[in-house]
Protein backbone atom coordinates (compact mmCIF):
# COMPACT_ATOMS: atom_id res chain seq x y z
CA UNK A 1 0.00 0.00 0.00
CA UNK A 2 1.53 3.56 -0.43
CA UNK A 3 1.84 6.13 1.64
CA UNK A 4 -1.13 7.46 0.63
CA UNK A 5 -3.26 5.12 0.43
CA UNK A 6 -2.04 4.18 4.27
CA UNK A 7 -3.14 7.83 5.20
CA UNK A 8 -6.37 7.82 3.72
CA UNK A 9 -7.21 4.30 5.44
CA UNK A 10 -5.82 5.27 8.72
CA UNK A 11 -8.21 8.85 8.51
CA UNK A 12 -10.96 6.40 7.09
CA UNK A 13 -10.32 3.99 10.85
CA UNK A 14 -10.37 7.30 12.83
CA UNK A 15 -13.72 8.69 11.30
CA UNK A 16 -15.06 5.04 11.41
CA UNK A 17 -13.84 4.75 15.33
CA UNK A 18 -14.92 8.39 16.11
CA UNK A 19 -18.76 7.43 14.68
CA UNK A 20 -18.76 3.90 16.39
CA UNK A 21 -17.56 5.96 19.97
CA UNK A 22 -20.32 8.02 19.65
CA UNK A 23 -22.97 5.50 18.89
CA UNK A 24 -21.83 3.77 22.19
CA UNK A 25 -20.40 0.29 19.68
CA UNK A 26 -17.09 0.05 21.97
CA UNK A 27 -15.55 -2.92 20.25
CA UNK A 28 -16.01 -2.06 16.71
CA UNK A 29 -14.99 1.50 18.07
CA UNK A 30 -11.49 -0.10 19.70
CA UNK A 31 -11.02 -1.65 16.32
CA UNK A 32 -11.27 1.22 13.86
CA UNK A 33 -8.70 3.02 16.15
CA UNK A 34 -6.56 -0.08 16.68
CA UNK A 35 -6.73 -0.36 12.87
CA UNK A 36 -5.87 3.34 12.50
CA UNK A 37 -2.49 3.04 14.40
CA UNK A 38 -1.44 0.40 12.58
CA UNK A 39 -2.05 2.20 9.27
CA UNK A 40 -0.30 5.27 10.96
CA UNK A 41 2.46 3.33 12.55
CA UNK A 42 3.33 1.42 9.52
CA UNK A 43 4.74 -1.54 10.73
CA UNK A 44 4.63 -3.03 7.12
CA UNK A 45 7.35 -0.09 6.54
CA UNK A 46 9.11 -2.21 8.82
CA UNK A 47 8.35 -5.57 7.36
CA UNK A 48 9.73 -4.05 3.88
CA UNK A 49 13.06 -2.97 5.25
CA UNK A 50 13.25 -6.34 6.67
CA UNK A 51 12.42 -8.33 3.88
CA UNK A 52 15.34 -6.02 1.82
CA UNK A 53 17.95 -6.61 4.69
CA UNK A 54 17.48 -10.52 3.99
CA UNK A 55 17.58 -10.11 0.52
CA UNK A 56 20.70 -8.43 0.62
CA UNK A 57 22.08 -10.91 3.18
CA UNK A 58 21.58 -13.79 0.35
CA UNK A 59 22.96 -11.92 -2.31
CA UNK A 60 26.28 -11.50 -0.26
CA UNK A 61 25.95 -14.90 0.65
CA UNK A 62 25.66 -16.24 -2.86
CA UNK A 63 28.77 -13.87 -3.23
CA UNK A 64 30.68 -14.88 -0.51
CA UNK A 65 30.65 -12.42 1.26
CA UNK A 66 30.05 -13.83 4.45
CA UNK A 67 30.44 -10.90 6.41
CA UNK A 68 28.23 -8.92 5.16
CA UNK A 69 25.92 -11.16 4.87
CA UNK A 70 25.59 -11.77 8.54
CA UNK A 71 25.76 -8.14 9.33
CA UNK A 72 22.10 -7.99 7.11
CA UNK A 73 20.61 -11.01 8.19
CA UNK A 74 20.82 -10.06 12.16
CA UNK A 75 19.37 -6.48 11.04
CA UNK A 76 16.60 -8.22 9.36
CA UNK A 77 15.78 -10.48 12.55
CA UNK A 78 15.52 -7.18 14.19
CA UNK A 79 13.05 -5.87 12.15
CA UNK A 80 11.09 -8.93 12.09
CA UNK A 81 11.10 -9.10 16.13
CA UNK A 82 10.44 -5.71 15.87
CA UNK A 83 7.45 -5.82 13.82
CA UNK A 84 5.67 -8.71 15.67
CA UNK A 85 6.56 -6.40 18.74
CA UNK A 86 4.60 -3.64 17.14
CA UNK A 87 1.57 -5.80 16.48
CA UNK A 88 1.68 -7.01 19.49
CA UNK A 89 0.76 -3.07 21.27
CA UNK A 90 -1.14 -2.12 18.47
CA UNK A 91 -3.17 -4.46 17.25
CA UNK A 92 -3.89 -7.43 20.55
CA UNK A 93 -6.76 -8.50 18.83
CA UNK A 94 -4.47 -9.69 15.65
CA UNK A 95 -6.74 -8.46 13.00
CA UNK A 96 -3.66 -7.57 10.96
CA UNK A 97 -3.04 -11.42 10.23
CA UNK A 98 -1.56 -11.80 7.50
CA UNK A 99 0.93 -9.02 8.35
CA UNK A 100 1.92 -10.68 11.73
CA UNK A 101 2.19 -14.21 9.85
CA UNK A 102 4.28 -12.80 7.08
CA UNK A 103 6.72 -11.33 9.92
CA UNK A 104 6.52 -14.73 11.52
CA UNK A 105 7.80 -16.50 8.60
CA UNK A 106 10.18 -13.99 7.65
CA UNK A 107 11.88 -13.97 10.95
CA UNK A 108 12.18 -18.16 10.70
CA UNK A 109 13.74 -17.52 7.43
CA UNK A 110 15.68 -15.00 8.18
CA UNK A 111 17.29 -17.26 11.39
CA UNK A 112 17.62 -20.50 8.53
CA UNK A 113 19.72 -17.87 6.77
CA UNK A 114 21.54 -17.20 9.21
CA UNK A 115 22.19 -20.69 10.42
CA UNK A 116 23.80 -21.04 6.22
CA UNK A 117 26.00 -18.06 6.67
CA UNK A 118 27.56 -19.48 10.14
CA UNK A 119 28.18 -23.03 8.65
CA UNK A 120 29.64 -21.66 5.76
CA UNK A 121 31.69 -19.71 8.17
CA UNK A 122 32.72 -23.04 10.17
CA UNK A 123 30.73 -22.08 13.25
CA UNK A 124 29.02 -25.22 13.83
CA UNK A 125 27.37 -24.73 16.98
CA UNK A 126 26.04 -21.29 15.96
CA UNK A 127 24.73 -22.76 12.71
CA UNK A 128 22.84 -25.81 14.89
CA UNK A 129 21.76 -23.07 17.14
CA UNK A 130 19.90 -21.15 14.53
CA UNK A 131 18.83 -23.96 12.52
CA UNK A 132 17.07 -25.63 15.39
CA UNK A 133 15.15 -22.62 16.68
CA UNK A 134 14.22 -21.48 12.48
CA UNK A 135 12.83 -24.94 12.63
CA UNK A 136 10.53 -24.37 16.22
CA UNK A 137 9.64 -20.79 14.84
CA UNK A 138 8.45 -22.61 11.41
CA UNK A 139 6.59 -25.07 13.24
CA UNK A 140 4.12 -22.73 14.34
CA UNK A 141 2.87 -21.59 10.77
CA UNK A 142 2.00 -25.18 9.39
CA UNK A 143 3.50 -25.91 6.02
CA UNK A 144 4.78 -23.51 3.70
CA UNK A 145 7.61 -24.21 1.00
CA UNK A 146 9.86 -22.12 3.09
CA UNK A 147 9.79 -24.20 5.61
CA UNK A 148 11.96 -27.00 3.93
CA UNK A 149 14.94 -24.57 3.95
CA UNK A 150 15.60 -25.20 7.67
CA UNK A 151 16.26 -29.14 7.42
CA UNK A 152 17.96 -29.16 4.13
CA UNK A 153 20.47 -26.75 5.85
CA UNK A 154 20.32 -29.00 8.64
CA UNK A 155 21.42 -31.66 6.10
CA UNK A 156 24.19 -29.59 4.84
CA UNK A 157 25.25 -29.25 9.02
CA UNK A 158 25.26 -33.12 8.76
CA UNK A 159 27.33 -33.33 5.43
CA UNK A 160 29.78 -31.48 7.17
CA UNK A 161 29.95 -33.71 10.00
CA UNK A 162 30.26 -36.80 8.01
CA UNK A 163 26.65 -37.87 9.89
CA UNK A 164 25.11 -38.97 6.49
CA UNK A 165 22.09 -40.92 8.25
CA UNK A 166 21.21 -37.87 9.47
CA UNK A 167 21.89 -36.05 6.70
CA UNK A 168 19.75 -38.38 4.71
CA UNK A 169 16.49 -38.11 7.43
CA UNK A 170 17.30 -33.93 6.98
CA UNK A 171 16.54 -34.01 3.16
CA UNK A 172 14.07 -36.56 3.47
CA UNK A 173 11.88 -34.21 6.03
CA UNK A 174 12.11 -31.61 3.81
CA UNK A 175 10.85 -33.53 1.05
CA UNK A 176 7.88 -34.49 2.50
CA UNK A 177 7.30 -30.33 3.54
CA UNK A 178 7.65 -29.72 -0.32
CA UNK A 179 5.63 -31.96 -1.46
CA UNK A 180 2.55 -31.36 0.66
CA UNK A 181 3.15 -27.90 -0.51
CA UNK A 182 3.16 -28.85 -4.43
CA UNK A 183 6.49 -27.25 -4.88
CA UNK A 184 7.52 -29.66 -7.79
CA UNK A 185 11.13 -27.23 -8.24
CA UNK A 186 11.54 -27.11 -4.44
CA UNK A 187 11.66 -30.82 -4.53
CA UNK A 188 14.31 -30.83 -7.13
CA UNK A 189 16.48 -29.00 -5.27
CA UNK A 190 16.05 -31.55 -2.20
CA UNK A 191 16.76 -34.79 -4.59
CA UNK A 192 20.20 -32.76 -5.64
CA UNK A 193 21.24 -32.30 -2.23
CA UNK A 194 19.94 -35.98 -1.40
CA UNK A 195 22.11 -36.77 -4.09
CA UNK A 196 25.30 -35.06 -2.92
CA UNK A 197 24.76 -36.67 0.30
CA UNK A 198 24.76 -40.46 -1.02
CA UNK A 199 27.59 -39.23 -3.38
CA UNK A 200 29.53 -38.47 -0.41
CA UNK A 201 28.73 -40.97 1.28
CA UNK A 202 30.18 -43.57 -1.32
CA UNK A 203 26.70 -44.86 -2.62
CA UNK A 204 27.10 -44.26 -5.87
CA UNK A 205 24.16 -46.06 -7.17
CA UNK A 206 21.70 -44.73 -4.90
CA UNK A 207 23.20 -40.86 -6.17
CA UNK A 208 22.65 -42.25 -9.72
CA UNK A 209 19.09 -43.13 -8.92
CA UNK A 210 18.10 -40.14 -6.93
CA UNK A 211 19.54 -37.73 -9.30
CA UNK A 212 17.39 -39.45 -12.12
CA UNK A 213 14.83 -38.15 -10.40
CA UNK A 214 15.89 -35.32 -9.70
CA UNK A 215 15.97 -34.46 -13.41
CA UNK A 216 12.45 -35.74 -13.84
CA UNK A 217 11.38 -33.70 -11.48
CA UNK A 218 13.82 -30.61 -13.21
CA UNK A 219 12.16 -31.78 -16.71
CA UNK A 220 8.49 -31.50 -15.30
CA UNK A 221 9.55 -27.53 -14.16
CA UNK A 222 10.99 -26.53 -17.52
CA UNK A 223 13.13 -24.25 -15.79
CA UNK A 224 16.44 -24.32 -18.14
CA UNK A 225 18.00 -23.53 -14.58
CA UNK A 226 17.16 -26.82 -12.97
CA UNK A 227 17.67 -29.03 -16.16
CA UNK A 228 20.87 -27.43 -16.17
CA UNK A 229 21.86 -27.95 -12.75
CA UNK A 230 20.45 -31.63 -12.30
CA UNK A 231 22.85 -32.47 -15.51
CA UNK A 232 25.48 -30.84 -14.27
CA UNK A 233 25.55 -33.24 -11.14
CA UNK A 234 24.89 -35.95 -13.38
CA UNK A 235 28.22 -35.17 -15.14
CA UNK A 236 29.65 -34.83 -11.74
CA UNK A 237 29.20 -38.16 -10.92
CA UNK A 238 30.19 -39.81 -14.01
CA UNK A 239 33.45 -37.88 -13.95
CA UNK A 240 33.96 -39.69 -9.98
CA UNK A 241 33.20 -42.83 -11.46
CA UNK A 242 36.21 -42.35 -14.41
CA UNK A 243 33.46 -42.31 -17.10
CA UNK A 244 35.23 -39.16 -18.63
CA UNK A 245 34.01 -39.44 -22.22
CA UNK A 246 30.00 -39.63 -20.94
CA UNK A 247 30.52 -36.81 -18.34
CA UNK A 248 32.25 -34.12 -21.02
CA UNK A 249 29.29 -34.55 -23.24
CA UNK A 250 26.95 -34.61 -20.21
CA UNK A 251 28.47 -31.20 -19.05
CA UNK A 252 28.15 -29.72 -22.80
CA UNK A 253 24.39 -30.36 -22.62
CA UNK A 254 24.02 -28.81 -19.21
CA UNK A 255 26.18 -25.85 -20.20
CA UNK A 256 23.37 -25.40 -22.73
CA UNK A 257 20.37 -25.38 -20.87
CA UNK A 258 22.67 -23.18 -18.27
CA UNK A 259 23.87 -21.01 -20.53
CA UNK A 260 19.51 -20.48 -22.31
CA UNK A 261 18.87 -19.69 -18.01
CA UNK A 262 21.64 -17.08 -18.57
CA UNK A 263 22.89 -18.21 -14.87
CA UNK A 264 25.98 -17.12 -14.58
CA UNK A 265 27.00 -18.82 -11.88
CA UNK A 266 25.98 -22.23 -12.39
CA UNK A 267 27.61 -22.04 -15.92
CA UNK A 268 31.06 -20.97 -14.10
CA UNK A 269 30.85 -23.61 -11.78
CA UNK A 270 29.73 -26.28 -14.68
CA UNK A 271 32.56 -24.54 -16.71
CA UNK A 272 35.13 -25.83 -13.74
CA UNK A 273 33.55 -29.12 -13.58
CA UNK A 274 34.43 -29.66 -17.27
CA UNK A 275 37.33 -28.35 -17.22
CA UNK A 276 38.59 -30.65 -14.58
CA UNK A 277 37.60 -33.79 -17.08
CA UNK A 278 39.21 -31.79 -19.93
CA UNK A 279 42.25 -31.83 -17.80
CA UNK A 280 41.89 -35.55 -16.65
CA UNK A 281 41.29 -36.50 -20.20
CA UNK A 282 44.43 -34.09 -21.45
CA UNK A 283 42.60 -32.13 -23.01
CA UNK A 284 44.80 -28.80 -23.73
CA UNK A 285 41.31 -26.68 -24.08
CA UNK A 286 40.81 -27.01 -20.19
CA UNK A 287 42.56 -24.39 -18.89
CA UNK A 288 40.00 -22.61 -21.52
CA UNK A 289 37.29 -23.81 -19.25
CA UNK A 290 38.60 -23.35 -15.70
CA UNK A 291 40.00 -19.09 -16.59
CA UNK A 292 36.68 -18.59 -17.85
CA UNK A 293 34.78 -20.49 -15.14
CA UNK A 294 37.06 -18.07 -12.70
CA UNK A 295 36.65 -15.00 -14.58
CA UNK A 296 32.91 -15.08 -14.15
CA UNK A 297 32.75 -16.34 -10.52
CA UNK A 298 35.43 -12.78 -10.09
CA UNK A 299 32.85 -11.05 -12.13
CA UNK A 300 30.44 -12.16 -9.63
CA UNK A 301 32.42 -11.15 -6.84
CA UNK A 302 31.62 -14.73 -5.34
CA UNK A 303 34.92 -14.89 -3.15
CA UNK A 304 33.76 -18.89 -1.99
CA UNK A 305 33.44 -19.90 -5.70
CA UNK A 306 36.55 -18.21 -6.92
CA UNK A 307 38.31 -20.62 -4.13
CA UNK A 308 36.90 -23.66 -5.81
CA UNK A 309 37.82 -22.26 -9.10
CA UNK A 310 41.67 -21.62 -7.89
CA UNK A 311 41.64 -25.54 -6.62
CA UNK A 312 40.87 -26.85 -9.93
CA UNK A 313 42.99 -24.69 -11.58
CA UNK A 314 45.80 -25.95 -9.03
CA UNK A 315 44.89 -29.38 -9.63
CA UNK A 316 45.28 -28.81 -13.39
CA UNK A 317 48.97 -27.40 -12.95
CA UNK A 318 50.14 -30.02 -10.93
CA UNK A 319 49.25 -32.56 -13.46
CA UNK A 320 50.93 -30.43 -16.45
CA UNK A 321 53.88 -30.46 -14.35
CA UNK A 322 53.79 -26.66 -12.99
CA UNK A 323 53.68 -27.36 -9.40
CA UNK A 324 54.71 -23.63 -8.38
CA UNK A 325 51.47 -22.20 -10.00
CA UNK A 326 49.89 -24.95 -8.13
CA UNK A 327 50.93 -24.02 -5.07
CA UNK A 328 50.12 -20.30 -5.94
CA UNK A 329 47.09 -21.36 -7.19
CA UNK A 330 46.21 -23.02 -3.88
CA UNK A 331 47.63 -20.82 -1.74
CA UNK A 332 45.05 -18.17 -2.91
CA UNK A 333 42.53 -20.96 -2.69
CA UNK A 334 43.54 -21.35 0.99
CA UNK A 335 43.20 -17.80 2.06
CA UNK A 336 39.52 -17.43 0.07
CA UNK A 337 38.08 -20.01 2.45
CA UNK A 338 39.93 -19.30 5.55
CA UNK A 339 36.81 -17.22 6.36
CA UNK A 340 34.19 -18.93 4.05
CA UNK A 341 35.13 -22.59 4.59
CA UNK A 342 37.73 -22.84 7.22
CA UNK A 343 37.95 -26.52 7.29
CA UNK A 344 36.60 -29.14 5.21
CA UNK A 345 37.59 -26.43 2.49
CA UNK A 346 40.95 -25.49 3.79
CA UNK A 347 41.50 -29.88 4.13
CA UNK A 348 40.85 -29.67 0.30
CA UNK A 349 43.33 -26.95 -0.20
CA UNK A 350 45.88 -28.48 1.71
CA UNK A 351 45.66 -32.16 -0.19
CA UNK A 352 46.47 -30.35 -3.50
CA UNK A 353 49.57 -28.27 -1.89
CA UNK A 354 51.00 -31.24 -1.05
CA UNK A 355 51.24 -32.32 -4.37
CA UNK A 356 52.13 -29.09 -5.09
CA UNK A 357 55.35 -29.77 -2.38
CA UNK A 358 55.96 -32.59 -3.76
CA UNK A 359 56.59 -32.23 -7.13
CA UNK A 360 58.72 -29.03 -5.99
CA UNK A 361 60.44 -31.42 -3.87
CA UNK A 362 60.00 -29.76 -0.89
CA UNK A 363 60.12 -32.86 1.55
CA UNK A 364 60.40 -30.62 5.05
CA UNK A 365 57.30 -27.99 3.93
CA UNK A 366 55.45 -31.62 2.66
CA UNK A 367 55.79 -33.25 5.92
CA UNK A 368 54.66 -30.48 7.66
CA UNK A 369 51.66 -29.16 5.78
CA UNK A 370 51.05 -33.29 5.84
CA UNK A 371 50.94 -32.64 9.75
CA UNK A 372 48.73 -29.75 9.56
CA UNK A 373 46.04 -30.89 7.22
CA UNK A 374 45.52 -34.20 9.53
CA UNK A 375 45.09 -31.94 12.94
CA UNK A 376 42.60 -29.75 10.74
CA UNK A 377 39.88 -32.24 9.00
CA UNK A 378 41.42 -35.91 10.43
CA UNK A 379 38.34 -36.16 11.93
CA UNK A 380 36.39 -36.38 8.84
CA UNK A 381 38.66 -36.85 6.09
CA UNK A 382 40.41 -39.97 6.92
CA UNK A 383 42.83 -40.08 4.28
CA UNK A 384 44.72 -37.13 6.17
CA UNK A 385 45.91 -39.28 8.66
CA UNK A 386 46.97 -42.19 6.56
CA UNK A 387 49.01 -40.03 4.07
CA UNK A 388 50.65 -38.14 7.76
CA UNK A 389 51.36 -41.45 8.38
CA UNK A 390 53.16 -41.96 4.78
CA UNK A 391 54.88 -39.05 5.02
CA UNK A 392 56.02 -39.62 8.66
CA UNK A 393 57.82 -43.41 8.02
CA UNK A 394 60.21 -41.43 5.50
CA UNK A 395 60.60 -38.33 7.73
CA UNK A 396 63.81 -37.09 9.75
CA UNK A 397 63.27 -37.70 13.51
CA UNK A 398 64.24 -34.30 14.04
CA UNK A 399 61.19 -32.45 12.13
CA UNK A 400 59.33 -35.27 13.58
CA UNK A 401 60.26 -34.11 16.98
CA UNK A 402 59.58 -30.47 16.36
CA UNK A 403 55.77 -30.93 14.76
CA UNK A 404 55.20 -33.17 17.41
CA UNK A 405 55.28 -30.27 19.92
CA UNK A 406 52.71 -28.09 17.84
CA UNK A 407 48.67 -27.90 18.07
CA UNK A 408 46.93 -27.64 14.86
CA UNK A 409 46.99 -23.74 15.01
CA UNK A 410 51.13 -23.69 15.61
CA UNK A 411 51.25 -26.59 12.11
CA UNK A 412 48.98 -24.52 10.25
CA UNK A 413 51.26 -21.04 11.07
CA UNK A 414 54.47 -23.38 10.20
CA UNK A 415 53.18 -24.63 6.79
CA UNK A 416 51.58 -21.59 5.82
CA UNK A 417 54.88 -19.44 6.61
CA UNK A 418 56.95 -22.15 4.59
CA UNK A 419 54.59 -22.25 1.61
CA UNK A 420 55.15 -18.00 1.81
CA UNK A 421 58.71 -18.30 1.50
CA UNK A 422 58.55 -20.46 -0.95
CA UNK A 423 56.24 -18.14 -3.11
CA UNK A 424 58.12 -15.09 -2.01
CA UNK A 425 60.09 -14.80 -5.88
CA UNK A 426 57.20 -16.05 -7.55
CA UNK A 427 54.44 -13.07 -5.53
CA UNK A 428 57.22 -11.03 -6.07
CA UNK A 429 57.02 -11.30 -9.97
CA UNK A 430 53.96 -10.80 -10.11
CA UNK A 431 53.94 -7.68 -8.27
CA UNK A 432 51.67 -8.72 -5.53
CA UNK A 433 51.11 -8.90 -1.71
CA UNK A 434 51.23 -12.70 -0.98
CA UNK A 435 48.09 -11.96 1.71
CA UNK A 436 46.34 -10.77 -2.03
CA UNK A 437 46.49 -13.83 -3.50
CA UNK A 438 43.20 -14.72 -2.17
CA UNK A 439 41.49 -11.44 -3.20
CA UNK A 440 39.52 -11.54 -6.50
CA UNK A 441 41.91 -9.28 -8.28
CA UNK A 442 44.84 -11.49 -6.54
CA UNK A 443 43.51 -14.46 -7.94
CA UNK A 444 42.86 -13.34 -11.49
CA UNK A 445 46.83 -12.45 -11.63
CA UNK A 446 47.92 -15.58 -10.49
CA UNK A 447 45.39 -17.29 -13.03
CA UNK A 448 46.55 -15.05 -15.95
CA UNK A 449 50.26 -15.43 -15.07
CA UNK A 450 49.54 -19.63 -14.92
CA UNK A 451 47.71 -19.55 -18.07
CA UNK A 452 50.87 -17.79 -19.68
CA UNK A 453 53.07 -20.12 -18.24
CA UNK A 454 51.42 -22.89 -19.63
CA UNK A 455 53.60 -24.72 -22.59
CA UNK A 456 51.63 -25.99 -25.96
CA UNK A 457 50.16 -29.10 -25.59
CA UNK A 458 53.12 -31.03 -27.45
CA UNK A 459 55.72 -29.23 -24.70
CA UNK A 460 53.34 -30.50 -21.53
CA UNK A 461 53.32 -34.35 -22.82
CA UNK A 462 57.00 -34.42 -23.30
CA UNK A 463 57.28 -32.53 -19.85
CA UNK A 464 56.16 -35.35 -18.08
CA UNK A 465 58.22 -37.89 -16.64
CA UNK A 466 58.50 -41.10 -18.56
CA UNK A 467 61.38 -42.68 -17.08
CA UNK A 468 60.77 -44.50 -13.15
CA UNK A 469 60.85 -41.95 -10.66
CA UNK A 470 63.20 -41.06 -8.68
CA UNK A 471 63.80 -43.59 -5.34
CA UNK A 472 61.99 -40.99 -3.14
CA UNK A 473 59.45 -40.41 -5.10
CA UNK A 474 58.78 -44.64 -6.13
CA UNK A 475 56.24 -44.81 -3.87
CA UNK A 476 52.51 -43.29 -4.00
CA UNK A 477 50.68 -42.16 -0.92
CA UNK A 478 47.38 -43.95 -0.10
CA UNK A 479 45.11 -42.90 -2.58
CA UNK A 480 42.07 -40.41 -1.47
CA UNK A 481 38.85 -42.18 -0.54
CA UNK A 482 35.95 -40.07 -3.00
CA UNK A 483 34.38 -37.96 -0.42
CA UNK A 484 35.30 -34.00 -1.65
CA UNK A 485 32.94 -31.95 -1.11
CA UNK A 486 31.40 -29.75 -3.88
CA UNK A 487 30.66 -26.44 -3.79
CA UNK A 488 26.85 -26.78 -4.54
CA UNK A 489 26.09 -27.54 -0.95
CA UNK A 490 27.36 -24.52 0.03
CA UNK A 491 25.21 -22.79 -1.99
CA UNK A 492 22.44 -20.71 -0.45
CA UNK A 493 19.24 -21.62 -2.61
CA UNK A 494 16.06 -21.22 -0.92
CA UNK A 495 13.18 -24.03 -1.54
CA UNK A 496 10.74 -21.04 -1.91
CA UNK A 497 10.73 -17.09 -2.62
CA UNK A 498 9.89 -14.55 -0.06
CA UNK A 499 7.41 -15.44 2.30
CA UNK A 500 5.47 -11.61 1.12
CA UNK A 501 5.32 -13.20 -2.63
CA UNK A 502 1.88 -14.04 -2.87
CA UNK A 503 2.63 -15.34 -6.48
CA UNK A 504 4.08 -17.94 -5.10
CA UNK A 505 19.92 -22.69 -6.80
CA UNK A 506 24.06 -23.56 -7.46
CA UNK A 507 26.30 -26.39 -8.79
CA UNK A 508 29.47 -27.30 -8.50
CA UNK A 509 31.15 -30.18 -9.22
CA UNK A 510 33.19 -32.38 -6.83
CA UNK A 511 37.23 -31.83 -6.65
CA UNK A 512 38.52 -35.76 -6.79
CA UNK A 513 41.31 -36.82 -6.03
CA UNK A 514 42.92 -38.11 -9.83
CA UNK A 515 46.89 -40.10 -9.55
CA UNK A 516 49.62 -38.34 -10.85
CA UNK A 517 52.69 -39.47 -11.38
CA UNK A 518 55.06 -39.83 -8.53
CA UNK A 519 55.11 -38.72 -4.71
CA UNK A 520 53.39 -35.88 -5.22
CA UNK A 521 50.16 -38.16 -5.20
CA UNK A 522 49.69 -37.78 -1.62
CA UNK A 523 45.91 -38.61 -2.67
CA UNK A 524 45.18 -36.03 -0.14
Amino acid sequence: MAADERLDAGRHHLDNGIRALRQGFLDESRSHFEAALIQFRGPELRLGEAHALRGLAEVELHGGNVQMAEQAVRGAIVQYAEVRNQLDRIDPHQISHELRRDAEEGEAAAHVLLGEILLRVGRAEEARSMLAYGQELFGGLGDVPSAAGAPLAMARLCMRESRWDDARSEVRKSVDILARCGDTAGQCGAWLLAAEVARLAGDLEEAERVLGNATRLADETRQPALMGRSRSQQAGLLAQRGRLNEALSTYDESLKRIREAGEAELEAFALLGRGDVRSRLDDHTALLDLVEGARLLAQLDHRHGLGAALLRLAEHAVRIGLPAWGLAASEGARQAWQVTDPRRGVGQVLRIQIKALAGLKKWPAVVTVAHARAALVGDTQPNAVEVREFYRDRAPVGLLTELDLMDAEQLQLRGESMVEALLSPLVTELDLDFQALGTPGGAMAVINALARSTPPPAMQRASRPSAPPEPEEAEAAPPEEPRNASAYDDLYAPPAPFAADDEESGDADDLDATTEHGAKDDGA
